[in-house]
């Protein structure tokens, strides 16, 4: 029963995110009930991606390309990762959680300014969802019968090779942060960095540390 209701959660679960992202644009600010449904969905997409992976159903091209019976749980848990349109979910949930947890910890910020900011959010998640959506689609069937599948990249078989790429992915999205303070002070708050400095040097020295310890462990 859970692994059909994941065949029909993975098709169709990000048309709704879209659709959820298109009122939160109309609206112009943050409701708290689109909020948990987002927040829902979003843990719902990593959740049953998963599932499908350490079950094994090769209904899905993307599990058979990577994933094999054969595999250990741990392996069978990185597959989601070791291809391009897994680390685009991976990219868009941190995106996602970062987008609208930071402005608690950006001063100055005015409704006017939240307001912009979550415009400008829902612009930038609408487009990266319906390129995942309709030209990375993960979740696409097997349009053949297949009992067991190719099995995971030999060189991804390593503990510190396997858990970089998500390291990597979270310190480049943590620098969208960056990129928000550059937005708003250039548009609407020219103060922004005199007050935020000290927040965004930390979060810059994170993400490079972050991004330098990822890229150690892949070399």
């Amino acid at each position: 029963m859970l692994l059909l209701l994941s065949n029909f959660i993975l098709n169709y679960i990000l048309i709704v995110l879209l659709l959820l992202l298109v009122i939160n644009y109309i609206i112009g600010k943050v409701q708290n009930y689109i909020f948990i449904y987002l927040k829902i969905l979003m843990n719902l997409i990593i959740f049953f991606s998963l599932y499908v992976y350490l079950v094994s159903n090769f209904n899905f091209f993307i599990v058979f390309s990577h994933s094999s019976l054969l595999d250990s749980i741990f392996f069978k848990f990185i597959e989601f990762w070791s291809t391009s349109k897994g680390v685009l979910i991976i990219g868009f949930f941190f995106l996602f959680y970062l987008y609208y947890n930071c402005y608690f910890f950006l001063k100055g910020i005015n409704s006017y300014l939240i307001k912009k900011i979550f415009k400008l959010f829902n612009i930038f998640m609408f487009v990266n969802l319906f390129f995942i959506s309709f030209f990375r689609n993960p979740y696409l069937f097997c349009n053949y019968l297949v009992l067991e599948g190719s099995g995971l990249n030999y060189l991804l078989q390593d503990v510190l090779l396997s858990i970089h790429p998500p390291i990597i992915f979270f310190s480049m999205c943590g620098l969208h942060i960056l990129f928000l303070g550059f937005f708003i002070h250039i548009n609407f708050y020219e103060n922004f960095f005199l007050y935020n400095q000290k927040i965004l040097k930390k979060v810059i020295l994170s993400c490079l540390g972050i991004l330098t310890f990822g890229i150690f462990l892949g070399s």
